[in-house]
Order: structure tokens, then C-alpha cells, then sequence
């Protein structure tokens, strides 16, 4: 899948995606594709074993793109740890697992979100944790084309592929306030954020930056960012 900005701003970004179902999950799957199987992984339940396995999966095909044969370890923070030289992020939602791989040259980062789109009970709990007051103000007066759960979604999913983005430069979780919704352009797909506290150079509070969106059908989104 090829993920591209509506105005060409940005250069595509080659999404790398498998659906499956996780109730039918077989964990021999890891020793019959090559894919190692950590031992938390080993040790947690076959949704959550489905989960790394497709994902590692997307993420191998993505590092073939590139004549890569290696493989994505996990890091101390269970980051994916991608092989020198490439940058890549790895997201999955309800069945669907991606990945993309890019050069690191002239990069720093790149995170990918999938989100399904919330209803009900979740969507109430995503607005308290996710929105400050501030930004539940700007949903609320919001005039978009899109329904408001589809903009919290994508908000929601937005900040999840920021923080994977910049997790190798902050080197620390971030919560939901240290950036904030802005604005949304639906012509050209894209949030905009500002930083709301102080990380690593270049995002210093005040910064501004662009996530782009997608919207993938069967009630999925998928957000991107890179730096």
C-alpha cells in the first residue's frame, strides 16, 4: 500500500500490511517463518503472540524492500530496534499489522499509527485521557467534515505515532499532554500539533509540526509521522 499526501507535499511512504485472526493464531508460526520468539512473547496470549508475529512479518518485508535480510530486535524499552542505517515503525489494530522501513539519511524518525475507530464507552474514556480541556474545546467547535469519533481517532493515533517517532531522540514515554491538537486540514490529510512541553531539540515547546492521516475503511485510520 502506498500512502501518499494529498497535495504531494510528502513523499509516499510504502506501507507494508497483513490482516489475520488471532483466535486461529498457531505460535509454531514463529519457528516455521524465522521470526525469533521472544520470551514475553512465549509467555502472553495468542492475540498478543498474533500481534508480533505479523508485525515482525511486515516489518521483514518492508527491510526486503531495501535488500535487508535482517531482522527487527526489541529494545530494552521493547522498542522495535531497527538494522543500521534504516529507520522503520511497526502498528497494529483488530486484526491488521503494518510496518514501514526508510533510509536514515536525512531522517531521525518515522511512526506509523493504526487505530480502529472508536465507539461508545471507548470513545468517552479516549476523550477524558487523550483531549486536555483545551483540545476538547477545539473538537467540540470543530467544523469538519469528518464525524468526531473519526477526529478523535485520528488525534489519538496521531500522538501514538509522533511519540514512536521521537522515541529514540526523547528516550522516555510520553503522556498524552506533551503535544497538542491544533488544527485539521482535510484537503491535504494532515493534524496539526503544537509541543506543549519541553523535549530534545528540534521540538522545543511552541514547535509545530504536521502529522498526515489516512483513512483505511472497515472503520480503520492509520496516521504517519517523520522527521
Amino acid at each position: 500500500m502506498l500512502l501518499t499526501s494529498a497535495d504531494g507535499a510528502v513523499p509516499p511512504l510504502e506501507l507494508f500490511h497483513a490482516h489475520f485472526d488471532a483466535g486461529r493464531f498457531d505460535v509454531a508460526c514463529f519457528a516455521g517463518h524465522a521470526i525469533a520468539l521472544p520470551p514475553a512473547i512465549a509467555r502472553a496470549v495468542p492475540k498478543r503472540q498474533a500481534e508480533f508475529f505479523f508485525g515482525r512479518w511486515c516489518a521483514r518485508a518492508a527491510l526486503a524492500r531495501h535488500g535487508h535480510a535482517g531482522v527487527v530486535g526489541v529494545g530494552p524499552a521493547r522498542e522495535p530496534l531497527w538494522p543500521h542505517g534504516l529507520i522503520g515503525s511497526i502498528s497494529h489494530s483488530h486484526g491488521m499489522a503494518a510496518a514501514v522501513a526508510l533510509p536514515g539519511m536525512g531522517m531521525r524518525g518515522v511512526g506509523i499509527d493504526i487505530e480502529t475507530i472508536a465507539q461508545g464507552r471507548a470513545l468517552r474514556a479516549l476523550r477524558q485521557v487523550v483531549l486536555s480541556a483545551r483540545e476538547q474545546a477545539w473538537l467540540d467547535a470543530l467544523d469538519c467534515p469528518l464525524a468526531p469519533d473519526i477526529v478523535l481517532t485520528l488525534v489519538f493515533s496521531a500522538k501514538e505515532s509522533f511519540y514512536k517517532a521521537v522515541f529514540e531522540t526523547v528516550r522516555r514515554f510520553l503522556g498524552f499532554d506533551a503535544v497538542e491538537v491544533v488544527g485539521i486540514d482535510c484537503d491535504t490529510r494532515r493534524l496539526w500539533f503544537d509541543v506543549s512541553q519541553a523535549l530534545p531539540a528540534p521540538f522545543v515547546t511552541g514547535c509545530r509540526f504536521a502529522v498526515g492521516y489516512a483513512l483505511l475503511g472497515q472503520g480503520r485510520v492509520l496516521t504517519e509521522f517523520r522527521w
